[in-house]
């Protein structure tokens, strides 16, 4: 079935300006479908189903879709990938592959976020494969590409002492501003299911996180609530998150949405069930 969430935007057609749908499928193709009467204008591979999997849902930036690759399940795991496309014809313009040749993993199954001040596109990556005989810098790790040829500008990946099992960041990134020590800052943080957050100043991912809260449990099953997978939003002035188990002020509960001081990360308001 379809899990990615549908993009609609507004694209010339035959020179014709037409509204359409932008989704990614369950068979493994990214659809272009007309808004009006829901045909099919065109559809792209992303790779061969079942194995390959779309559950990113795409990001439409001047003429151009950006959308993740991922395996279905890990079963078997495929070489994850952010690609573009032309948003009129399907046609790849530019892809990035997130593991060194012959290597697996680093499924991207989050969706990518465009800083249009820039052109810079932010992505979240999955799965480690100790098995690959050289390293995967770039798996379980945020990149910032440039969005015209999806060349690298940084990147930066969770530190071993960090990492969880299964510990994919599931989360998308999301951009925010804050006053860090007096000084504006544009930034970029998500969440991992190791149950952290991570924040970081855009364009400068290699220098780490300007700040790590720790918000709930790590693990990958219904009692550990998955660590963070939820994509966190920004209001202006906090950063609200949502996760799974955690325990706060010496209480256990099951689900919990945060909101965070985007200088610090201190919890500001939180709620819980």
């Amino acid at each position: 079935g379809v899990t990615s969430t549908a993009t609609v935007a507004s694209v010339t057609i035959n020179g014709v300006r037409t509204s359409v749908v932008f989704v990614g499928g369950g068979d493994a193709n990214v659809y272009a479908l007309n808004a009006s009467d829901g045909t099919v204008i065109w559809k792209t591979p992303i790779g061969s189903p079942p194995a390959y999997y779309v559950w990113s849902s795409p990001l439409v930036y001047k003429g151009s879709v950006y959308i993740g690759s991922a395996s279905y399940g890990d079963c078997p795991l495929t070489p994850g990938q952010l690609l573009k496309m032309d948003a009129a014809t399907g046609a790849l313009q530019a892809s990035f592959t997130d593991v060194p040749n012959g290597c697996l993993g680093g499924g991207i199954w989050s969706s990518p976020t465009i800083d249009t001040s820039t052109g810079e596109v932010y992505v979240t990556t999955g799965t480690y494969q100790n098995s690959c005989p050289v390293l995967e810098p770039y798996a379980e790790a945020i990149l910032e590409l440039h969005s015209s040829d999806l060349s690298l500008v940084g990147s930066w990946q969770v530190p071993v002492a960090d990492r969880a099992k299964d510990g994919d960041f599931g989360a998308s990134p999301t951009l925010f501003q804050a006053q860090v020590n007096g000084v504006k800052q544009l930034m970029v943080g998500a969440g991992n299911k190791n149950g952290k957050y991570y924040a970081f100043v855009r364009g400068a991912l290699e220098n780490g996180p300007v700040w790590t809260d720790t918000l709930g449990t790590s693990g990958n099953c219904p009692q550990c609530g998955q660590g963070i997978i939820d994509t966190s939003a920004f209001d202006g002035s906090k950063i609200y998150v949502g996760g799974g188990t955690a325990t706060i002020n010496g209480t256990t509960c099951y689900g919990y949405l945060a909101a965070l001081n985007p200088a610090t990360g201190k919890i500001c308001l939180l709620y819980t069930s």
